[in-house]
C-alpha cells in the first residue's frame, strides 16, 4: 500500500535516513546525492504566495520508494512564471537532475502526479536535465513535450592510461605534445594538486579565472558573425522578421520578468567537490572542480577556468590529462567515468569523450 508525506525545506534535515535509502539507484547522478541537495536546500528561495519548496515522499509500507524534492509554482506571476512543479536544481550546477529513486516505481509516480493535482491543483511537471538514459525518462517521453536538448560529454574509463592514450585521435594527440613541447622550451614548470586544499586565496584566484573565462565565452558575437553562425547552422532565415525574431524575439521582456531562482555555487560555498589545480610558479593557472560518486563509480566535473595569459600552454587540458591517467594507472580507483556533463568544448572531444543528451520537457497530467 502507498502513501504519501510532504515535507517542507525547515525538514531536510529530518529526511535524511529516508533519502539515502533511494539515492543510490542506478539512474542516480552525484546531482541526487543527499549531500549535495542539503546545500541545495539552503539556497531555496523563501515560500511565498506563489511558490513554495516542499519535499514529497512515496512510501510503501515504512518503505521510501521515491522522493521529490520541488519547487511549486502554485500560481502564474508575471506572466512568463508558469504554473507548475519543478525539481529543485534547475538553473543552477545540477547537471543532471531527475527524482530520488532506487528503483522507478510507475505506480508511486502516479501518486505523485495525483498528489500535486489534489494539494496544488497543479497538472503540469517542467522536468530539466533529464538524462535519456534514466526509466523516468522513459516513461515519459512519449507523452512529454520537449522543449530543448543538451549534449553531455563523458570519458569511458580504459584499463590503462597507456591504452586511453593510444586510442586518441591523432591531433589530439599532437595538441598535447605541442603544449608539453612549449612549456619545455619556454620554461614553464607546472605542478598539479588533485586535491587541493581550499583556501580563501585559492578560491577567490579561481574565481577569477572562471569570470574571465566565462566572459571570454560569452561575450556576443558581431551582427555578421551572429550571421555567418546561423548559416553554419544551416539554420534557414526565412524572413527579416524571422530572423529578427530569432535573435531578439521576446527574449528582453521575459528576463525582465522570469524569476531566477538562486544559484547555490559549489565553487565558492561549502560542498561535497573536490578541487585539481594547475600551478606555475605557485600561481593557478587552470582548475576543476569536481565531484565523486562511488556508488555509481563515477567522476563529475562541474566547473572550470584558465588563465588566458598561459592559453597557448593548454594548462586546463595538461590538468585533466594528468588527471585522467592519475585515475587509470592507480590500481586502488574502480571509477569507470569521468563524465564532463554539459557543453560540446573541443578539450572534452580531444580526451576521448563521447556525446550523451539531456531534455528539458514539460510533461501535462489528468489524474
Amino acid at each position: 500500500m502507498l502513501s504519501v508525506k510532504i515535507y517542507n525545506k525547515e525538514d531536510f534535515d529530518t529526511i535524511c535516513n529516508y533519502w539515502q535509502m533511494v539515492d543510490c539507484g542506478e539512474d542516480m547522478t552525484f546531482f541526487q546525492r543527499y549531500e549535495w541537495y542539503a546545500y541545495l536546500n539552503q539556497s531555496c528561495p523563501k515560500d511565498c504566495q506563489n511558490y513554495l519548496s516542499v519535499y514529497i515522499i512515496i512510501f510503501q509500507s515504512e518503505t521510501p520508494v521515491l522522493i521529490a524534492p520541488l519547487w511549486i509554482v502554485r500560481r502564474t506571476f508575471n506572466v512568463v512564471n508558469k504554473k507548475g512543479a519543478h525539481i529543485i536544481g534547475k538553473e543552477g550546477y545540477s547537471d543532471y537532475l531527475n527524482l530520488i529513486y532506487k528503483d522507478f516505481c510507475v505506480e508511486a509516480f502516479r501518486l505523485l502526479l495525483a498528489t500535486l493535482k489534489k494539494e496544488y491543483g497543479i497538472h503540469i511537471f517542467h522536468f530539466d536535465n533529464i538524462r535519456e538514459n534514466t526509466k523516468l525518462y522513459a516513461y515519459i517521453k512519449s507523452a512529454a513535450h520537449i522543449k530543448s536538448s543538451r549534449i553531455c560529454v563523458a570519458l569511458h574509463i580504459e584499463s590503462t592510461s597507456e591504452k586511453w592514450f593510444k586510442g586518441l585521435r591523432k591531433s589530439a594527440k599532437q595538441n598535447i605534445r605541442t603544449a608539453k613541447n612549449r612549456c619545455k622550451a619556454n620554461n614553464i614548470e607546472i605542478q598539479y594538486a588533485f586535491d587541493a586544499e581550499r583556501t580563501r586565496q585559492t578560491i577567490e584566484q579561481c574565481v577569477l579565472l572562471k569570470k574571465n573565462r566565462d566572459s571570454q565565452k560569452n561575450s556576443p558575437l558581431p551582427l555578421k558573425d551572429l550571421i555567418r553562425s546561423k548559416i553554419k547552422e544551416k539554420k534557414i532565415i526565412s524572413s527579416l522578421r524571422h530572423f529578427l525574431t530569432s535573435v531578439i524575439t521576446l527574449q528582453h521582456i521575459k528576463q525582465r520578468y522570469y524569476y531566477h531562482l538562486p544559484i547555490f555555487n559549489p565553487l565558492t560555498s561549502p560542498s561535497n567537490t573536490k578541487l585539481m589545480l594547475a600551478l606555475s610558479d605557485n600561481k593557478i593557472i587552470a582548475f576543476f572542480l569536481y565531484g565523486l560518486n562511488k556508488e555509481r563509480k563515477e567522476i563529475v566535473v562541474l566547473t572550470a577556468g584558465f588563465d588566458e595569459a598561459y592559453k597557448r600552454y593548454s594548462p586546463g587540458i595538461l590538468l585533466m590529462e594528468a588527471f585522467v591517467k592519475m585515475v587509470m594507472d592507480d590500481i586502488i580507483s574502480d571509477y569507470k567515468i569521468i563524465d564532463f556533463t554539459r557543453g560540446t568544448e573541443k578539450y572534452k572531444y580531444d580526451l576521448g569523450g563521447l556525446n550523451h543528451t539531456i531534455y528539458s520537457m514539460s510533461y501535462r497530467f489528468n489524474i
